[in-house]
């Protein structure tokens, strides 16, 4: 797996220039997912993304203080008049976690930031300047602090602020489903893998799948997102529009381009997966689907269809991965056989060498905390 920023698709009929000749890279894809997430900023408009960001940096470090939300539970929850008492303990509980924190530049954390906020929302209303000890808040710019006091006094700001959150928040809801699914397995459901210790080594290992088509998958879903369609986001820029109509259309239009913007970075970061050689290990696609009938036929004709476009000259130069295809070779023959047979089982040489491929993991992050390791060793 690669982590740099620029990764570009090798050439395989060059072994001379690879170390390792039978190897497959693959870019990792959670950091190529943090740069589509990071081109939202780069859709809206400046003046506006510019105060929304102070606002949420601003909010973030107030109510991830624990004394800053023991003092906001205590005066506008517990002793706010107009709540229910049956109702008090139940809305408290909802602060005993923490705001996570907001950095700018991982994406994931600004997720976390929205979740918690637009989850809350209700809340904010209660807000008073008084929840800042000072007129500025030692740990906010002023910068922010000024942002913050326009978020609580003036109602076309509070307005403008929750439009832009709700429209980014689907954006980077996408995004974490994304995410979420590349770390997990093919084999469990979400409510099978929560309970299960130690998780299963599968985690992480999708290429098949991925092969396959998903990422193309995930890249439709994110291209069918409208504001309209999420009740959250549909409010808030309704409300923002009986205010100001202008700033509304310009969030719709600045949320439409961020998508935009955010499904053409991922087709150029994932779209090389769904090639030869890298859907090679899609002829394995029965192990993910063992309950679809024609698993076994879909599996076959994909295989036949590789082979035909061998045959006609299309997937050559590709070094070692010709081996796959080319008649001469007995993995190649294995695969043709495959194609053509009715028989569910496959060559064991020819399924273990996919299958080989076909576990790799398509994120580093599951790699970084042995990164160490391996350097200690090569010092030694």
């Amino acid at each position: 797996v690669c982590s740099s920023d620029l990764w570009l698709v090798p050439n395989f009929n060059q072994p001379h220039e690879k170390l390792f000749p039978f190897i497959l890279p693959i870019a990792d894809l959670d950091h190529g997912l943090h740069h589509c997430m990071l081109e939202t900023v780069l859709g809206y408009d400046e003046v506006l993304w510019y105060t929304y960001e102070k606002q949420v940096r601003a909010l973030a470090k107030l109510f991830s203080r624990r004394d800053v939300v023991n003092r906001f539970v205590k005066f506008q929850i517990l002793d706010h008049p107009d709540i229910p008492a049956a109702a008090k303990e139940s809305l408290a509980s909802m602060f005993d976690k923490l705001c996570p924190s907001f950095v700018k530049h991982r994406w994931k954390y600004s997720f976390e930031v929205l979740h918690w906020l637009s989850s809350r929302q209700g809340f904010f209303k209660y807000l008073q300047p008084n929840i800042l000890k000072s007129d500025h808040d030692s740990d906010m710019t002023r910068d922010e602090c000024d942002a913050f006091k326009q978020l609580l006094s003036d109602d076309m700001q509070s307005a403008r602020f929750w439009a832009m959150a709700h429209s980014e928040l689907v954006l980077h809801t996408w995004g974490f489903e994304v995410s979420e699914w590349l770390h997990a397995c093919p084999c469990h459901s979400k409510v099978e893998r929560k309970k299960m210790k130690p998780p299963c080594v599968w985690n992480g290992r999708r290429l098949i799948e991925v092969s396959g088509g998903k990422m193309s998958a995930f890249h439709t879903n994110l291209l069918s997102l409208r504001l309209e369609s999420n009740s959250s986001a549909s409010k808030s820029i309704s409300d923002l529009r009986e205010k100001d109509s202008e700033t509304a259309s310009k969030i719709a239009i600045g949320f439409a381009t961020a998508k935009q913007k955010v499904a053409l970075r991922f087709k150029q970061a994932t779209s090389y997966l769904e090639t030869y050689p890298w859907n090679l290990v899609n002829v394995l696609s029965f192990l993910c689907a063992p309950s679809d009938v024609n698993c076994f036929k879909t599996s076959k004709a994909f295989a036949s269809s590789l082979v035909q476009q061998y045959d006609a000259g299309l997937l050559r130069n590709m070094g070692q991965f010709s081996r796959f295809l080319d008649s001469a070779n007995s993995l190649g023959q294995s695969m043709r056989e495959w194609s053509s047979s009715d028989s569910p089982i496959m060559n064991a040489e020819l399924y273990q060498e996919l299958l080989g491929y076909g576990t790799a993991l398509l994120c580093m992050q599951r790699l970084d905390a042995k990164h160490h390791l391996v350097a200690q060793r090569m010092s030694d």
